[in-house]
């Protein structure tokens, strides 16, 4: 970064997984959320997020309940609460 600060690398997959265990989302509404729960810190484009959660459809961690609702698949909760 340019002020000297280092960067951390963040999985959005991980981030969505992790908003997808509370209640089914949109894009949308995951973007505001991470920003929300990062203090602003975080900012993610909704591309990233929908690309993310292409992602994760493909390997089946999610399903899509409509075009852009997701809700977490029962092998991604199990994953996730590895963690």
């Amino acid at each position: 970064m340019a002020n000297g600060e280092p960067t951390k690398k963040v999985s959005v997959e991980l981030l969505c997984l992790s908003l997808l265990q509370e209640k089914d989302m949109y894009g949308y509404e995951m973007s505001q959320e991470i920003f929300r729960r990062s203090g602003g810190l975080l900012s993610m484009a909704e591309a990233a997020i929908y690309m993310s959660m292409y992602r994760l459809v493909i390997s089946e961690q999610v399903q899509e309940r409509s075009v852009t609702c997701m809700v977490s698949t029962r092998e991604s909760q199990a994953c996730m609460k590895a963690f």
